[in-house]
């Protein structure tokens, strides 16, 4: 009896784990720190390849409506060539209007722009990204346009009480699928600096 209810209180805790551990087995952006401040930091991101697909909609629609496509893509189905490890984050941004959006995530870094599989897939293609530097701010939750907006606030706020000069872009990352209990999904907004 013990075991079982022992058995019944670990099924839960390692899955959440896994939920929570799930986005480190994953590439990720290779980045440097430059800046450290509680959930804030300024990073510089290198030069990278991102799959881009840009999606009309509100928000959280459109990013789920793009994510199937990537799938395809990633995956090596309806193109040639191997399969493309899975990278986080999945990185959203305005694309122009409100209800237009580019979502991508990054190729891994053992391809170039020559050797990564070319998409034939309607709608996406492969962008390189120039070096960047970004404010961000870190933080765990559900995509609620409530949270997003708190978050983007909290980061302006802060970019402008250091004294820095942000761009127009604002960008979201998400590190786990939708799947991911709230309270256990890493995400990030981040706006580029001059």
């Amino acid at each position: 009896m013990k075991f079982a209810i022992l058995f019944l209180f670990l099924i839960p805790v390692m899955v959440a784990l896994l939920w929570f551990l799930l986005p480190k087995f994953f590439e990720q952006p290779n980045y440097s720190v430059i800046k450290k401040s509680g959930s804030f930091e300024i990073r510089i991101y290198p030069k990278m390849l991102v799959a881009n697909i840009n999606i009309e909609g509100q928000r959280d629609e459109a990013l789920r409506k793009s994510f199937p496509s990537l799938s395809k893509y990633i995956s090596g189905k309806q193109r040639g060539g191997p399969k493309i490890s899975m990278t986080v984050p999945v990185m959203q941004t305005n694309a122009g209007s409100n209800n237009y959006w580019s979502v991508y995530f990054f190729i891994p870094s053992k391809y170039t722009f020559e050797s990564v599989p070319k998409p034939q897939i309607d709608g996406i293609e492969i962008l390189e990204l120039s070096r960047k530097k970004m404010a961000v701010v870190m933080f765990r939750g559900l995509w609620k346009e409530s949270t997003m907006k708190f978050h983007e606030d909290k980061l302006k706020n802060w970019i402008k009480s250091e004294g820095l000069l942000p761009k127009e872009n604002i960008i979201y990352a998400f590190y786990n699928d939708p799947s991911t209990p709230g309270v256990l999904r890493r995400n990030e907004i981040l706006i580029e600096l001059n």
